[in-house]
């Protein structure tokens, strides 16, 4: 078995992968995932989260029972990277429930 390779993620990366994807993240955020995704890939953001979200993400990640704090936000943190997948080293039920899940599907249908 080969051993993962430790790496450094950033801020909005960790937020990214505790939620489940881009889209979900922006959808609890109430922001438009083109907005997620340019807090990763803007040179200027350097996967930085903007700090007024920082207090709703933590929020939302307390009410989905993920594990993430202050720190995972603004410094990012190490996760194991294999081949196929990133696995965090603090991992824990993350996402949407199903009813979430349809609900955000209905209100992209209906939009």
């Amino acid at each position: 078995m080969t051993k993962p390779k430790m790496v450094q993620f950033s801020p909005i990366d960790v937020a990214i992968y505790s939620f489940g994807g881009v889209n979900i993240l922006a959808a609890l955020l109430g922001v438009a995932g083109s907005t997620v995704s340019r807090w990763r890939d803007s040179k200027t953001a350097l996967g930085k989260i903007p700090a007024k979200y920082i207090d709703q993400i933590i929020s939302l990640a307390e009410s989905r029972n993920i594990k993430m704090g202050y720190k995972d936000l603004v410094v990012g943190r190490i996760m194991a990277q294999t081949k196929d997948r990133v696995r965090c080293s603090r991992r824990s039920d993350k996402g949407l429930s199903l009813d979430e899940r349809q609900r955000l599907r209905d209100q992209k249908a209906n939009a």
